[in-house]
């Protein structure tokens, strides 16, 4: 009873969704479209807005003027921030993100005692880093968790370098 009473209170979007399961081409042509709208979008926000952008996480209320109907995201990270934040968003990022690639380099060349989790870093990194074209990830934890270890890791391992290289002085 307490199912289909339940199945009454769904909404028509969820049963949308599930249609999609047995039909999978009719969401995937629709889903692809809205998301090249989304960047096109974000594009011509971050032209129009340059240094500021259009305010962080206000794509959904801006993109009506843009000809986008009411989606909350713009489904690329790089995007987001560019479009909401503008450049003075977008180039601390940026910085952070190449910042964190080079420590990543930096310790695997020295560090070989860190090497093999360093390829694991850099494999979950990439991995974000690609992720990040296809979702909104700004505001994500792992993403930040991802750096926030990267950081950590290096400033260990630099520590750790520097005591067995003292310890090595006679």
């Amino acid at each position: 009873v307490m199912i289909i009473i339940a199945f009454l209170f769904v909404p028509d979007k969820f049963w949308e969704r599930v249609q999609t399961i047995t039909n999978p081409e009719a969401e995937q042509g629709s889903s692809i479209s809205t998301r090249l709208e989304n960047y096109k979008a974000a594009l011509r926000m971050s032209v129009d807005y340059p240094v500021l952008g259009v305010g962080l996480y206000n794509f959904k209320v801006r993109s009506k003027d843009y000809g986008v109907s009411n989606h909350l995201v713009v489904h690329n990270t790089y995007l987001e921030i560019l479009s909401g934040g503008g450049l003075l968003s977008f180039i601390p990022f940026i910085a952070i993100l190449v910042s964190s690639w080079r420590k990543l380099r930096l310790r695997q060349r020295y560090d070989k005692q860190w090497c093999d989790f360093l390829i694991c870093l850099k494999a979950a990194y990439i991995s974000i880093l690609i992720t990040s074209f296809f979702i909104s990830a700004d505001h994500k934890k792992i993403l930040w968790f991802l750096l926030a270890l990267i950081s950590s890791v290096y400033y260990l391992a630099s520590s750790r370098s520097g005591a067995d290289a003292s310890e090595n002085i006679p």
